[in-house]
């Protein structure tokens, strides 16, 4: 029988959770039974993750952890205000025992609208190695997502530091994003159907330089998603500025989906490639999220 916790790290504090799995279909989920322990030693942070670890399971639904909009069992557990915050300030172990071998797989943070993942190589271990062996492979495992994640990840308790549910954020609308040189453009969008589809663009494009803190930048994106709702929005050039990548944002009931975009060596326009993958910035983030992200989307490898 296959048996997995998951830990995120904060700071010094860990969460470690017990994962269920399904009886009918593959794959599993977290749970409501956890357990957060503050600057563990490595035997006190093994025997928690191989005492939860035996908890683990197919489980009864009942015990599917069920957390609130926006904010996880996790995020309340670590006393977070969201998951956007989870992901920006943790990183997550996954601990699985099949047989008689442990995995421990560390998967850094993708930063804001992503998730955890990376190729980080999987360290395999005996089930019946020292509990202290165990803490510290997965306080190494973390340690090694977090070295990974330096260029997203910020310190434990920096959302404190950021307005919390003070960003409106529009129902509906597309913008689109160009970053050339030192700046950003951001133009509404008319038309636009969703679904990746860019429609024709507007008049209301404003400017963003390239250095503006993240804030600045989300704060810019919001307040043209909101015109872009506007049914009087004129109709525009194409922003000029050249580039080999775009990024397409839509607004929704869910928050805000964006999109890499890049010229179709087909038909040297700007479209969303298959396979695509976009970042999912929930309503709870905060205006240095979007910003974030929009940035990180620019970078995402996109492949045709």
């Amino acid at each position: 029988m296959k048996q997995r916790v998951s830990v995120h790290k904060h700071g010094e504090r860990y969460f470690v959770g017990v994962d269920t799995f399904f009886a009918s279909h593959p794959g599993s989920t977290s749970t409501n039974i956890s357990e957060v322990v503050s600057a563990p030693t490595d035997e006190e942070l093994g025997g928690t993750v191989l005492s939860l670890l035996n908890q683990s399971g197919v489980l009864d639904l009942a015990l599917v952890a069920k957390g609130e909009d926006g904010r996880s069992h996790v995020a309340a557990a670590l006393e977070l205000p969201s998951d956007s915050a989870l992901l920006r300030e943790t990183v997550l172990v996954s601990v699985t025992r099949k047989g008689r071998r442990l995995l421990i797989g560390a998967m850094p943070s993708e930063g804001a609208g992503g998730g955890f993942g990376g190729d980080l190589e999987t360290v395999v271990i005996g089930d019946d190695v020292p509990v202290e062996t165990v803490g510290s492979a997965v306080r190494e495992a973390a340690d090694r997502a977090e070295e990974a994640s330096a260029g997203v990840l910020r310190p434990a308790g920096s959302w404190r530091g950021e307005q919390q549910n003070s960003v409106v954020f529009p129902s509906g609308g597309v913008v689109t994003l160009r970053r050339v040189a030192n700046q950003w453009s951001v133009t509404a969008r008319i038309g636009a159907r969703g679904g990746g589809q860019s429609g024709l663009a507007s008049s209301t494009v404003e400017r963003v330089p390239g250095e503006a803190p993240f804030d600045t930048l989300g704060k810019v994106v919001v307040d043209v998603l909101a015109r872009a709702g506007d049914s009087d929005l004129q109709t525009g050039e194409e922003d000029p500025t050249a580039g080999d990548c775009q990024v397409l944002i839509e607004a929704g009931d869910h928050g805000l989906t964006m999109y890499p975009q890049m010229i179709s060596p087909d038909t040297g326009v700007w479209v969303v490639p298959a396979h695509q993958s976009g970042r999912i910035v929930p309503r709870a983030a905060s205006l240095s999220d979007i910003g974030q992200a929009v940035s990180l989307t620019a970078d995402d490898e996109v492949a045709w």
